[in-house]
Formats: structure tokens, C-alpha cells, sequence
């Protein structure tokens, strides 16, 4: 890239009032798929950008695995990091990786699959890339238990 072009810095985090409903948010998700997009409990919108190679490798061998794995029972599913769950205290995050059992699947029907899942998964992966802070990580684990 040239040192003469200059791009603005989308930012990384934008609060909207009123805060979006679940609804509305999936539609901006839907309009806006070139950015991965979350939510804080709060309301306010994540920016995340691409991932880089490196973080993007990983993230499909922890897809590969998870989803070798399911198949050696075919119960549930397992889901790649393009998910979108909405959580009990109203964020809504996309882990890296995700399983969701047998019985968590019995309470959804099938135009329920086109959607962010409802409920927080029953295993999910995170992977810590260079840019993510080990404390934040941590406390968005924590948003997933």
C-alpha cells in the first residue's frame, strides 16, 4: 500500500440508542457480512475485522477437529466461528468453534436454524489470536458460562 493513501479507522466499538433488538441485529449482521459483528450486554456493537492468516489457520483446524469429533457420533452439532448466539444477558458473541448437544437441539425448530442460536452452547472454543488481550478473553469466557 501507498504511504500517500490515507483510510479512515472504522471503529472498533459503536453504541447505537436505542440499543438494537435481537431481531434488528441479525439484520444488521445479515447487511454488513464483510464484518464479524457482536454484541456487549450492554448493546454496544463490536467491529471485528477479517482475521490474518495465522489466526485463520487455526480457526479452521479447531473447525476440523470439532467437527471430526461429532462425527464419530453424529449427536448435536458443531458449529465454525460464522455463528452468531445470543446470550441470557442480552450480548451476543460468535465463538471460534461450538458444540451444542442432542437436548439443546430438541428446543429448536426448523426455522429456528436460520437465526443466532437462543442459548449459550454447551462447549465452545475461543482461540487467542496476537491481538487479543488474555484478560478480556478471559472475562468473555466467562460471558459464555
Amino acid at each position: 500500500m501507498s504511504a500517500s493513501l490515507a483510510f479512515p479507522r472504522m471503529p472498533g466499538k459503536i453504541v447505537l440508542e436505542p440499543v438494537l433488538s435481537d431481531e434488528e441485529f441479525e439484520e444488521l449482521c445479515a447487511a454488513n457480512g464483510f464484518f464479524r459483528l457482536e454484541r456487549t450486554s450492554e448493546g454496544a456493537i463490536l467491529v471485528n475485522v477479517p482475521a490474518g492468516s495465522a489466526t485463520s489457520d487455526g480457526n479452521l483446524e479447531i473447525g476440523y477437529q470439532l467437527r471430526a469429533w461429532w462425527k464419530t457420533h453424529r449427536r448435536g452439532r458443531a458449529y465454525d466461528s460464522s455463528i452468531g448466539v445470543f446470550l441470557p444477558d442480552g450480548s451476543a458473541l460468535g465463538p471460534d468453534a461450538a458444540y451444542v448437544t442432542e437436548a439443546q437441539m430438541r428446543g429448536l425448530r426448523k426455522r429456528d436454524l436460520d437465526h443466532f442460536l437462543p442459548f449459550a452452547p454447551a462447549f465452545v472454543i475461543e482461540l487467542l489470536s496476537k491481538t487479543d488481550s488474555v484478560k478480556e478473553t478471559e472475562r468473555r469466557m466467562l460471558r459464555w458460562i
